[in-house]
């Protein structure tokens, strides 16, 4: 038996007002009513959700208040919310309504906003989101949230995210976002995982609940997210929630270790 259990993380994917699941954050599904999405992740005893709101991204206008204040109403578990925060005054927004965490991409690696909101509300508030591609022609090329470097510069880069303030890190896999390929060892989430004091969540190809498992115990990393293994079918294309037990999570974990 472990003292601690990696969590296993649902995240809930938003385009204005609906939940969707996209493949490489194009071609999005209707998955759902985000409240009611929202309330039966709680039935299912989650330890903790996040909901990125992607609606910038497809020239949407973003999730109101009104129905992110139903969200919370309808959870009893943490949640991490992210996307389209730009300044402290939206980050208070998110916490009055009743957020845990929120969740900084744009504004990780440029100017204050981590500092200022770990500062007021403690680092575990804050969660950075690092999106990363690989260029299949040029090996040391990578792009980290929107922008390229060389493998040298990245791997700076990486190491530095834990000075702006941040309690944990998100390293996402573009690539296999939505794919069900399977979750990868890559450069930028190892160099995360070897470099950092904070927790290291991989994001992105998860299959299945197995995988996670493995993937775990073989990478080091602190938890998993994922998305499409919990809102869809294992053998169909067909919007079905689901989550493991505690107890079956954590069975997987310690046979793992045998």
């Amino acid at each position: 038996m472990r003292d601690f259990y990696p969590r296993l993380i649902p995240v809930v994917t938003l385009i204005g007002e609906k939940a969707v699941k996209t493949r490489e954050f194009r071609n999005p599904i209707y998955v759902g009513d985000p409240v009611n999405t929202t309330n039966l992740f709680s039935r299912f005893e989650v330890e903790e959700l996040v909901i990125l709101d992607i609606s910038e991204y497809h020239e949407t206008k973003p999730v109101s208040n009104q129905l992110l204040s139903e969200i919370i109403q309808s959870a009893f578990m943490p949640i991490a919310f992210g996307g389209g925060i730009k300044d402290f005054k939206r980050a208070s927004e998110l916490f009055s309504i009743g957020f845990d965490k929120i969740i900084l991409r744009s504004k990780l690696l440029s100017g204050n906003l981590p500092h200022q909101v770990s500062d007021e509300y403690g680092a575990q508030a804050v969660t950075g989101c690092i999106d990363v591609r690989y260029k299949s022609d040029k090996s040391n090329q990578i792009e980290i949230n929107g922008k390229w470097y060389d493998d040298a510069e990245a791997r700076d880069l990486v190491i530095s995210v834990e000075k702006t303030g941040i309690g944990e890190l998100i390293v996402q896999d573009v690539e296999f976002e939505g794919s069900l390929s399977g979750l990868r060892h890559h450069k930028v989430l190892e160099w995360a995982i070897k470099n950092l004091s904070i927790p290291v969540v991989a994001l992105g190809g998860c299959k299945s609940v197995i995988e996670a498992s493995k993937f775990l115990l073989s990478s080091n990393c602190h938890s998993i997210a994922a998305s499409t293994t919990f809102l869809f079918h294992q053998t169909r294309r067909a919007v079905l929630l689901n989550y493991p037990q505690a107890e079956n999570w954590h069975k997987l974990l310690d046979q793992e270790e045998l």
